[in-house]
């Protein structure tokens, strides 16, 4: 049995998607595997074991792995207190039992091959008070298709009242699937802790799936309220005129540019709707879709290279939200002229509506 089959099959329940997975470890390009575990309690069992296994043999192929300690999640326990499992614990019993956790792990991975990051890094500016207005909440949408982080996920599921106060949206929008190109799978889409799947999550780019969200929304409200159902109905029927209207001037301003010009080079796979909907070109992004930065190779940026080149490519757009190492190490190679300010994930402000917005 040779190595990529050994940790393809051994000790394996189920690989999502095991075609992208086989794919990645032929391309023998460094990768970094995640994992993440919940110190709420100070020892490892068994079980994690098989994982743990797992996780070296990655490794011996030269793999990076990044364990998530879930310090911020295991603070709050579950702010309802019907789980005796996981209590609120103080930041010191949290460290003791990371450290613990940590000390009995290196005794399977190689310490000197894993990067260790923790979970507040990213949650702590998110208050006791966020969580008790979550646990308040009659209902709570999110993107879904892994847009959000296994971490806020856990958040979400541990700290709304119920799993169907949960409300993915992501689904209910008919979302596109990531294009298929020289760049397979898509591991963190540049923003840590956050890996996609399958479809692309950034359907906000297209007003037809907005107005599709809004529909799932208003529905979802006249459910839990139907004494104010007209009035959510009429809202929603208000807000997708205004919606209609903005897909027609968007269309009319790209349209307005020569189609030999309407081609973007972008440090990240994010605006597949907008390419869609609307006939731009993604000509090619730095970081591939099934990556951080970490994990861009040398060929990655050689394919953009000459992907500039090919279509003589004048500018590359920086999205606010990425990091822009590898797209600095091509325009020096190209002299493409880099414009910062694409934002594509966020409000640039609480003010800024989604009409200024796209």
């Amino acid at each position: 049995m040779s190595k990529l089959d050994t940790i393809m099959n051994r000790g394996i329940s189920e690989v999502i998607v095991k075609s992208d997975l086989v794919t990645l470890l032929k391309k023998r390009q460094p990768l970094r595997i995640k994992m993440g575990f919940d110190p709420s309690a100070p020892d490892l069992h068994l079980g994690h074991c098989v994982g743990l296994r797992k996780l070296r043999q990655l490794q011996e192929e030269g793999h990076t792995v990044v364990v998530i300690v879930g310090d911020w999640t295991a603070q709050i326990g579950d702010p309802t207190g019907q789980s005796v499992t996981r209590p609120m614990l103080s930041q010191e019993q949290v460290d003791k039992n990371a450290e613990t956790y940590l000390s009995q792990l290196f005794k399977i991975v190689d310490k000197d091959k894993t990067e260790i990051r923790k979970q507040s890094e990213w949650f702590s500016d998110f208050s006791l008070k966020d969580v008790i207005k979550l646990n308040n909440a009659d209902l709570v949408f999110y993107v879904g298709i892994k847009y959000e982080s296994a971490g806020l996920l856990k958040l979400l599921e541990n700290a709304s009242k119920s799993e169907a106060a949960l409300v993915e949206i992501g689904s209910k929008v008919d979302p596109i699937e990531f294009k298929e190109d020289d760049h397979e799978g898509h591991e963190g889409h540049g923003h840590e802790g956050h890996g996609h799947g399958l479809y692309d999550p950034h359907f906000w780019f297209d007003p037809t799936k907005v107005e599709l969200a809004v529909e799932e929304i208003a529905s979802q409200l006249s459910n839990l309220d139907p004494n104010n159902k007209d009035a959510y109905q009429s809202s929603s029927a208000s807000y997708i005129s205004e919606l209609r209207s903005l897909d027609q001037e968007v269309n009319d301003l790209i349209q307005s540019v020569p189609s030999d010009n309407r081609k973007m080079i972008t440090t990240h796979e994010a605006l597949g709707y907008l390419e869609a909907r609307y006939g731009i070109e993604i000509v090619g992004t730095v970081i591939p879709s099934f990556s951080t930065e970490e994990g861009v190779a040398p060929k990655d940026l050689t394919e953009v290279i000459e992907k500039i080149q090919e279509h003589d490519m004048k500018i590359m757009f920086l999205e606010s939200e990425s990091p822009s190492k590898g797209a600095e190490v091509v325009a020096q190679e190209t002299g493409v002229r880099l414009v910062s300010g694409l934002w594509v994930e966020t409000l640039r402000s609480a003010d800024e509506s989604y009409a200024d917005f796209l």
